[in-house]
This record gives structure tokens, C-alpha cells and sequence, in this order.
């Protein structure tokens, strides 16, 4: 259900929908419904959605491409009726895409507003469902693109997305706020069996169990070059980067300065590593944290935090910029004992 239902091999592009009221069951998206290895470009949309299980601002399910798009506008699930401007739906709800299928691809895209699910999953969909500011749940690729949404669930719950599952992300960020229970990170709520790098994450966080300023719940898979800087608090899993790092997941060059609290495994980078899992040539802030331990990770003064000698003896790839300028040949770039490290990409 959408101003195009289904779009099968097509292409659609330079498209806007204003003012725009769609309901329906599943698959229901302002633009498409559901797209089936086509390809969206260049194109918007701002109005009201309702559905019930994979409903997104833009596209409801998609197996092809959206590149260049954006929405906003406020994303509600879980049968409530929003105002104008609200996407309502079960799960696998997003601000942009409400579920991407494997080989479905997501790039250059943001979505701003809210974005709120009062579902909980159920145990056997644990890894089949998510909120997330541009996508509720991926098994593809997620590039280039932002949210600036304020995200409220159950489970699985990111900033960016809710749900990275079997997917790879990359050159993303998110900025708005992140409210959940279970598996609820700054930029992806659960990131199971994929991997992410050259990204990061700004703003506050707060959950029950697997919460993390960057990642929630990571799960036999990779985090690299990312970082994150927002206040983060939870009960128990809580750490300023990674809640819970299970299993043989890994964390590499990555960072974290943001306040961290919890009660039961609190760490200033990670709250709790499984024995299998890794955390390499990463830090937390030890001062703005205010946590002295980690389960994995180096902690740092904010002095050495904003040295390039802290991460170039590490092997980061890093070189000292002028302040407001950025070396994109580089992956890190810093501002030598002013700024905290940022991605080349940063403008």
C-alpha cells in the first residue's frame, strides 16, 4: 500500500508526496508499499502512514535500491493512531524503510522526527524485528545516510537501525535520542552477524539490559572505526560503545566519551565481552564517562583522549587536520589537543 503499491524491476525518481495519508496491513510506505528489485532515487515524502507490521515513511519493504531519498515526519507503531505526519505500524518499523530484504540497498538517505514502536517482540522474533530512525530492520547494506529521529521501542532499538541482521553498514551516523528495554544502541539496537565501520553516533541512550551508546547487543560480529559520544544509561549490559559484545564479536579503533550508568556490568567502552569476543586498539574518555573500568578497552584522561599520539601508536589510521578542515584520504582526523578524533568523511 502506497501512492505505488508495488514497483517490480521499475525505476521511480524525482518524486515528492506532501500532505499524504496511506493505511494499511503490511507493507505500507508513503511512496511504495513494496519494492521489488527496483530502484527509488531522488525522492521524498512527508504525510501520514498506518500499517501493522513493515511500515516505513518512505518505503514499507524493500528488496531493491533507495538512494537519495528522505522523510519526516513522526513514525508510529504497534496499532496507536498518530497526528499528521505519523507512520503507524507492528514491527520492522523505520522512519525511511520499514524492512530491507538481503540484496536490498539503503544509501545517501536521512530521515528527521520521531520515530515510536509499543510492540515487544516476542523470543523467536529476536532477530526479526526493529525500530530504527531511517531503517526498523536490514539483511542488506545501509551507506552514506543519517538520522536525526528521537526513537522509542521495546526491542532492538537504534538510532540509525534497530536491526542490522546479517546486513553491513557503513559511513552512517545518527543524532537524535534512544529509548528502549532490551538491545538498544545510539546508532543500532542489535547488530547480528554483520559488521560496520566509519561510523558514529551523538545522542542519549537509555534502556534495561544490552544498551550502548554505539550498539546494544553485538553479536558475533565486527564494529571498526566508529565511535560514539552521547549519555548513556541502563540497568544491566551498559557500556559508552557496546552494551554487550557476545560471543566472537569484535570492536577495533573505535572510541567512546559519553557518560555511562548503569548497576550490573557497566563499562566505560563495553559492559560485558564474552570470553570469545575482542575488544582492540579502542578507548573511552575515563574522565567524561566517569567510569574507571571496561570489559575490554583502554582507558584515557581527555588530554590523551585528544592527543594523536593516543591512537597513531595504536596503528589508527589518523592524521592531525586544521580546525574546520578534513583529510578524507585519511580515515581518522583530528585536531590535535583540541578535538576528539572524527571520521574523514565529517564536513
Amino acid at each position: 500500500m502506497g501512492l505505488f503499491g508495488c514497483l517490480a524491476g521499475g525505476g521511480i525518481k524525482d518524486i515528492g508526496v506532501t500532505n499524504i495519508t496511506v493505511t494499511g496491513n503490511w507493507g505500507t510506505g508513503a511512496l511504495v508499499g513494496r519494492n521489488i528489485r527496483g530502484a527509488i532515487s531522488n525522492s521524498y515524502a512527508v504525510g501520514s502512514v498506518s500499517g501493522d507490521y513493515v511500515v516505513g515513511g518512505l518505503v514499507g519493504y524493500n528488496q531493491g535500491s533507495v538512494s537519495n531519498c528522505y522523510a519526516t515526519g513522526n513514525v508510529v507503531g504497534g496499532g496507536v493512531v498518530g497526528d499528521v505526519g505519523a507512520v503507524i505500524g507492528g514491527f520492522s518499523i523505520g522512519g525511511l524503510v520499514g524492512l530491507s530484504e538481503s540484496g536490498g540497498t539503503v544509501s545517501s538517505c536521512h530521515f528527521a522526527g520521531n520515530v515510536t514502536s509499543y510492540l515487544s517482540c516476542v523470543d523467536e522474533w529476536v532477530t526479526s524485528t526493529g525500530v530504527g530512525g531511517l531503517v526498523g530492520l536490514t539483511y542488506g547494506t545501509v551507506s552514506n545516510s543519517y538520522s536525526d529521529a528521537n526513537v522509542t521501542g521495546k526491542d532492538n532499538v537504534g538510532g540509525l537501525v534497530g536491526n542490522n541482521n546479517w546486513g553491513t553498514l557503513s559511513d552512517s551516523y545518527s543524532a537524535g535520542s534512544v529509548t528502549g528495554d532490551s538491545s538498544v544502541g545510539g546508532l543500532v539496537g542489535c547488530n547480528f552477524f554483520s559488521s560496520f565501520t566509519d561510523s558514529y553516533s551523538t545522542g542519549k541512550v537509555n534502556g534495561y539490559e544490552n544498551v550502548g551508546g554505539l550498539v546494544g547487543w553485538n553479536l558475533e560480529s565486527t564494529i571498526s572505526n566508529s565511535y560514539s559520544t552521547g549519555e548513556v544509561t541502563g540497568y544491566e549490559d551498559v557500556g559508552g560503545l557496546v552494551g554487550h559484545n557476545q560471543q566472537e564479536s569484535t570492536v577495533s579503533n573505535s572510541y567512546s566519551t559519553g557518560s555511562v550508568t548503569g548497576n550490573d556490568r557497566v563499562g566505560g567502552l563495553v559492559g560485558y565481552t564474552d570470553p570469545e569476543g575482542s575488544v582492540g586498539n579502542s578507548f573511552w574518555d575515563v574522565e567524561t564517562s566517569g567510569q574507571a573500568t571496561s570489559d575490554g578497552g583502554i582507558g584515557k584522561n581527555t588530554t590523551d583522549m585528544q592527543d594523536i599520539t593516543t591512537f597513531s601508536g595504536a596503528g589508527w589510521n589518523m592524521i592531525a587536520v586544521a580546525l574546520n578542515e578534513t583529510n578524507p584520504a585519511y580515515i581518522w582526523n583530528i585536531v590535535n589537543n583540541v578535538t576528539y578524533p572524527f571520521l574523514g568523511w565529517q564536513s
